[in-house]
């Protein structure tokens, strides 16, 4: 019995969720796609999250053309003592970071202020000048 399950996300561009891992410091892998499982199960993936431990956490592309992430959350918690909403909840928000950056730049835009809330929001202010 596989152990695995998926979360849809809106993530939809794979070189902005690179970004956001590295900014993160995490370590993924583009060439070694297998995800490893509780009891040596596997899926394939079109990225590999590694969790440091012996659980991974997979980016499999859907047919809508946005990623599933795909993991052993037990066994990622257990080995990292994070939830699953501790794990995406950051990498989530540095993805729409890198993501917004992306478009607002090839709109002519550039940051002029990033301020964090009390609850961790993450607010940017953007400007263009007009030459």
């Amino acid at each position: 019995m596989s152990h695995f399950t998926t979360v849809a996300t809106q993530v939809n561009d794979l070189v902005c969720l690179a970004e956001a891992l590295d900014d993160l410091k995490l370590e993924y892998s583009r060439e070694d796609l297998v995800v490893r499982g509780w009891r040596g199960n596997r899926e394939t993936a079109d990225m590999v999250i590694r969790t440091g431990g012996s659980y991974d956490i997979g980016v499999r592309r859907l047919k809508n053309g946005f990623y599933e992430f795909v993991a052993d959350w037990w066994g990622v918690e257990t080995s990292t003592g994070k939830t699953q909403e501790e794990v995406l909840q950051p990498l989530l928000q540095r993805y729409a970071y890198r993501k917004v950056s992306k478009e607002i730049k090839a709109k002519g835009y550039q940051i002029a202020r990033e301020e964090k809330t009390e609850k961790q929001e993450l607010r940017l202010t953007v400007r263009r000048w007009k030459a």
